[in-house]
């Protein structure tokens, strides 16, 4: 382990919830700031989302007549087949 931590490549992250010592390498780093610029692209493209007859049909195309949704879930469904080429719904 003392080998590990001595790596130039390690770098420390404090520690979690548990009080144990966190840990990860610059590459992973990178790696985790490519995928965010990437992400980030790709929510500012508005080149993705269903037409307008698909989403009012949405009860359809879910399998429940007489679906009712409510208006968070409204909003979450507004929001992941919108235009942008990558969202996110949370809860």
């Amino acid at each position: 382990m003392a080998a590990v931590r001595a790596s130039p490549e390690l770098v420390a992250l404090g520690k979690d919830g548990r009080d144990q010592d966190r840990f990860t390498s610059r590459d992973m780093i990178a790696t985790e700031a490519r995928l965010e610029r990437a992400g980030d692209e790709l929510a500012r493209q508005r080149m993705h989302g269903l037409p307008t007859s698909v989403v009012a049909e949405r009860e359809f195309f879910a399998g429940s007549p007489g679906l009712v949704l409510s208006e968070e879930q409204q909003a979450a469904f507004e929001k992941v087949t919108g235009p942008e080429g990558l969202a996110s719904v949370i809860g």
